[in-house]
């Protein structure tokens, strides 16, 4: 039997779940409880998300939403989904507005434009990589180049 990243990542948490229900016998306070559970159980989930969310399969998202749902966390309107997502956009910002950044050579290189388009979400113009695998689809960069495409 193998042990995937999802399965080892929810094992971490759920072992913390148990020191969040022995602070809540002890008399912690709802809201900070919700604070904890941000600090320790969504940061463990989400930490470096970019590089694996890419990787899972529709099975192991269904897996990690189910556990945000019936644990701790208040916060309804975001989904684990959403949390990832948004990890990728901060971190896909970091890499283009930064040229010294280490994931800033890997991209492909940009395309001059001579006349006016419509606005692209990420500002910049590059010349995509082709499709070559699911696995190199699955790729941060590449996700992130593929992903506003079509906006």
């Amino acid at each position: 039997m193998t042990v995937t990243l999802t399965s080892a990542i929810l094992s971490s948490c759920a072992q913390s779940l148990f020191a969040l229900r022995t602070l809540r016998q002890h008399g912690l306070p709802t809201e900070a409880l919700q604070a904890v559970f941000q600090a320790i159980v969504v940061n463990k989930l989400s930490y470096a998300s970019p590089a694996w969310w890419g990787l899972t399969s529709a099975d192991d998202r269904m897996r990690l939403e189910a556990f945000l749902r019936r644990c701790y966390y208040d916060d309804t309107s975001r989904t684990f989904n959403s949390i990832c997502a948004d990890a990728d956009e901060r971190l896909f910002t970091n890499i283009t507005s930064n040229r010294r950044h280490l994931l800033y050579s890997p991209l492909p290189p940009q395309q001059e434009q001579h006349y006016l388009l419509r606005k692209r979400s990420y500002g910049y113009m590059y010349k995509l990589p082709e499709h070559t695998s699911t696995l190199s689809d699955s790729n941060f960069l590449t996700r992130m180049l593929y992903k506003n495409i079509n906006t």
